[in-house]
């Protein structure tokens, strides 16, 4: 199959690359996409075991916590949970926070899912310090104003104390930070890595000239650029402090420039959080202005997928711990 081609009426992009290994017996496995069974539903991301294989390419018979039923072995991921530990973590995050919605910034149809194909480490250590220090100052100048942080509602959260935990960091706090989803062209990593986020790189947005990032994989995506038929996503630490939240569906270059204000120059705000899902049913945005504010982070490759079909990538391989 060539990249960037219609099948069955769904859009795929797809890379070279050999595919996963069958399940077989014993084999502890992923579930990919949700699923309905006799006792009741499976979600993405639940780890079964494979309890009867014949060899043949008839389904298998798997076990989700006693649940048993048939799958076809596309309908599964065979679990790294070794040295891949942190690519596993991150497929969960992007199995758990898909949406079949697109926005403006999306360029062609709206894949039906994501494959994480390798996991590299971004890690800033000379600007760690700095970060931690303005956690402390954030928590302890904000104080109540952060009982209604939209933090502990990110879609990411449910696996990001697992992905810190994974490297023995400092837990996330839960009321001031968030695993955020940055999507990107692979050339900008290398300027990421050597000096951060550059605000002057940026492009006025929705909420001015900051640091966009997403809870979402398919928002994260669509800011994606394909190379080699991959695409790069990057899963930064953010410090969001007080969030200045905005549901506004109408928009103008005044209330964007207001928005900026509202954390660069009254400092009443740490960042911004534009609302589109409330408004328009799409995603949620966060942004930063302070470079500060992202210390460190994870490069996904990615692989646009349709997860019906033959021919997967390999999973999650060279994983580095999330720092």
């Amino acid at each position: 199959m060539k990249k960037g081609e219609w099948e069955n009426g769904k859009w795929t992009r797809w890379i070279q690359a050999s595919a996963p290994p069958r399940p077989t017996l014993g084999d502890s496995v992923v579930l990919r996409d949700e699923h309905q069974s006799a006792t009741g539903p499976l979600k993405p991301g639940d780890v079964g075991e494979v309890v009867k294989d014949d060899g043949s390419s008839r389904p298998l018979w798997v076990s989700f916590g006693g649940r048993t039923g048939f799958y076809r072995p596309t309908e599964l991921r065979v679990a790294d949970l070794g040295s891949g530990k942190v690519g596993f973590l991150l497929q969960q995050v992007f199995d758990a926070t898909k949406k079949l919605k697109s926005t403006v910034d999306r360029k062609g149809p709206v894949p039906d899912g994501f494959t994480v194909v390798q996991v590299n480490q971004l890690f800033l250590p000379c600007w760690e310090d700095l970060y931690m220090q303005q956690v402390k100052q954030v928590l302890s100048s904000r104080g109540r104003k952060l009982d209604s942080s939209p933090c502990s509602t990110v879609r990411t959260q449910g696996a990001a104390a697992a992905l810190v935990a994974s490297a023995d960091q400092n837990p996330l706090s839960p009321n001031a930070e968030a695993l955020l989803l940055h999507g990107t062209k692979p050339d900008a990593v290398t300027s990421i890595l050597s000096s951060r986020f550059d605000r002057e790189k940026c492009e006025f947005g929705l909420a001015g000239r900051g640091f966009y990032f997403a809870e979402r994989i398919t928002k994260a995506d669509e800011y994606t650029i394909e190379s080699n038929g991959l695409c790069c996503v990057i899963v930064c630490r953010v410090l969001l402090g007080h969030v200045n939240v905005c549901a506004d569906a109408n928009w103008s270059r005044d209330k964007n420039q207001s928005l900026e204000d509202s954390v660069c120059k009254t400092g009443d705000y740490d960042s911004v959080m534009v609302d589109r899902e409330r408004s328009r049913d799409t995603f949620r945005e966060f942004v930063v202005y302070d470079t500060a504010a992202v210390p460190s982070a994870l490069c996904g490759l990615v692989q646009e997928m349709d997860p019906w079909s033959e021919g997967l990538p390999v999973d999650a391989m060279d994983c580095a711990p999330l720092l």
